[in-house]
Order: C-alpha cells, then structure tokens, then sequence
C-alpha cells in the first residue's frame, strides 16, 4: 500500500469513527475501553504547574491535519509527543490486559471510580517498566537519525530501526504500535518505499558494499583517552575521504569530508551478550546561491550554506566474525541526508524559502546564518 492510499484510509477511518463513541478518543487504545492512566496523564502538566503541554497533547482526538496546519514549534512538538504516548500506551494495555483478566475472574469488577490497591500497585508498575522501554528507545533512536534536517518521519524510521535492531524478538508489537500512532497523526516516512514496518526501518549497509573500516578503537565505558580520540579521528577522516568509499557512502567527490562527531556505544543485548558500536556523524558542506538561476555568484544577492551528512553506524566485530583481531570494523547502516540528487534539490529549496522568509539574504556576516535556540523560548 502507497503512502497516499494509507493516508486516504486513515482520513476515511477518523471520519467512521466519529460516528460512534470513539469520537472523543484521543489515543489508539482508547478507543472500547476505559483505563485511568489517560485521566491520569491529561491532568499531569496542570498539577505540576508547569504549563499544559501534556495535558494539551493529549486532549486533541489525533487526525492528519494539525501537522499540516500548525508551524509554531511547541504545537509541532506536542503532535509528536501525543504520538509516542499513544504507541506508549497500546503497549501498557496489551500488557496489562492479563492482570483485568485475573482480577475479573475472581469476581472483580472494574469501576472508573475505584480499583483495588494491589492492582493500582501492579498497573503502576507496568506502567513504570513502560515508561521506561518507551524512554530508551526514544533516546536511543538518536543515535539512528541522520546529522542535518531530521524529520518526524527520520525520527519514526529511527525508533522502528531502533526497535529491530536491539529487540528483533519483540512480542508486543511496539515497532507496529509506533507506526500506527504517527499514521493517525499524519506522519509517515516520506522516504521509505513502502507502508511497512520492513520498509520504514532504514536499510543495512550490506548492499553498499563498504569495506571494513580499519584502525578503529572503541576503547570501553569509560571513554576514550585523547590519543584513542586522535586515532579514530584520523582513521575515520582518511576512510571517508578515500574516493570509492566516498563514493559508496553517496557523499560529493568534490568535497571535503568532514567527521565533527563520534562516540563509542555499549549496550547488553537481550541475550546478555556486549554490543559495541561506534555512532559516526559524517558532513559536507556548499554554497547554495539564493538567486539559482544567475549560477554561484547569486546575482549579487550571496549564498547560504547548505549542509549533508550521514550518520554511520560501525560494530566492532565479535569472536564469531571473520574479521575478528584484525582491526577491521563493519559498517551496519549509512544513515544519510546528502547534498545531490533529488532530495538534495529538495532540501536546498526549503533552506532558501526559509532563509528568504528570515531576511537572511541581507548583510554578509556569515553568522547570521546560526539560529539562537534561545528565542523559541522567549517570552514563555
């Protein structure tokens, strides 16, 4: 199924179920049952004092529209926010759905009222182990975006990958529940082939045929030294820039590459086994003139900088592997925004609709160019 067809099938869904006494729902889970833990969390930011963001993500029935209506940030945010809690809390009913069984069938009713406190103890703590679940994943899904201009659907494909990636034997359905929750609100990942969870995850890197990346040293957890910093800098530069694997990681042969960032990442696996990666943010950088058709100089009118990248993500390699002992890494995915092709046409004409909407093509101080996050929260 397309991404407009599955788009279409949600609008006429939202529209059927506004008929019935779904309406007033506002996460999937909702929808035929009652739980207090959405009561619960609609009232949390008020009681907090501090403002009614959760209360006001979640107080909207969720529909495809608002994300293409609403352009101020917090409205933005709390769209996304209202996503992951509905995934959230689709997984907390499905495991919580035995405890109401046992409970009703030793002759216990449920009352919107009152539960019993062993109970209310038990769905408070699956509520934390969730909780919890659902904040890893979402951290660690980070490390799974591209470096420049990452999306809410970039961010759905990080968290599906995410998913996959550490808990490939998932038995509650959270990649499929995430989905779900982003497609009713609207956001889908515009640059997967299909509407599946297979085709939302992002690709491995084994089609790329990259080479093994040598000289690397993922040190331990506590960190790397300065001269393990300096190591991996110079491997990594050297790597980037040789021109096949410049080629092969999709970047310009034209242009420098740069490595701004990297860390080491140690995880347990769910079979106890150590996992360790290296998170690798890989840029370039161009001059993108405001006025395209007078060519590079811009008619006078100067450029701004446009910036691609990928976030490429090594293992170190186990006892198992072939490579093991011999100072090779495998690169698992090659997470990417470049500075070409189509999407590159794409993202320059976005930067400079915003650039010229901002009044950034008056003056020359290239600073100008830098956002001070501070402002989106100004007078709040």
């Amino acid at each position: 199924m397309s991404l407009t067809e599955q788009n279409s099938k949600v609008n006429a869904n939202d529209s059927e179920a506004s008929d019935g006494d779904s309406s007033s729902a506002t996460v999937s889970a909702e929808i035929g049952q009652w739980n207090p833990l959405v009561q619960l969390a609609q009232q949390f930011g008020e009681a907090t004092g501090k403002g009614r963001g959760l209360r006001s993500a979640l107080g909207t029935r969720p529909n495809c529209e608002d994300i293409k209506k609403f352009t101020e940030p917090h409205r933005r945010g709390s769209i996304l926010v209202a996503a992951v809690f509905d995934a959230f809390f689709s997984i907390y009913v499905r495991r919580t759905a035995d405890l109401f069984r046992i409970y009703r069938a030793g002759g216990g009713g449920i009352s919107a009222t009152d539960i019993p406190e062993p109970l209310a103890e038990r769905l408070a703590a699956e509520a934390v182990r969730t909780a919890d679940d659902f904040f890893k994943v979402c951290v660690r899904s980070l490390d799974y975006c591209p470096p420049v201009d990452i999306t809410y659907g970039d961010f759905l494909r990080a968290l599906i990958t995410t998913e996959r990636d550490l808990h490939p034997s998932d038995k509650v359905g959270v990649p499929d529940s995430l989905i779900q929750a982003f497609q009713r609100r609207g956001i889908f990942a515009e640059s997967a082939s299909f509407f599946s969870e297979g085709a939302i995850a992002w690709p491995t890197a084994e089609e790329l045929d990259l080479a093994p990346v040598p000289g690397l040293d993922f040190g331990d957890p506590n960190g790397l030294t300065k001269a393990q910093q300096k190591q991996n800098g110079d491997a990594l530069r050297a790597y980037a820039n040789e021109p096949s694997n410049k080629s092969k990681l999709g970047f310009d042969g034209k242009l420098d590459v740069r490595v701004p960032s990297f860390h080491p990442l140690f995880r347990i696996g769910p079979d106890g086994s150590l996992r360790t990666d290296m998170i690798v943010e890989m840029a370039q950088k161009r001059e993108a003139p405001f006025d395209k058709s007078s060519g590079s100089q811009g008619s006078g009118l100067g450029s701004f900088p446009l910036r691609g990248g990928a976030t490429v993500i090594i293992t170190k390699p186990t006892a198992d592997q072939k490579n093991f002992g011999t100072g090779s890494a495998v690169i698992r995915y090659v997470i990417a925004k470049h500075l070409h092709g189509k999407e590159g046409e794409l993202r320059e004409g976005r930067q400079r609709s915003y650039c010229q909407r901002l009044g950034l093509m008056e003056g020359t101080d290239p600073e100008r160019f830098q956002i001070n996050f501070s402002m989106v929260h100004e007078g709040l």
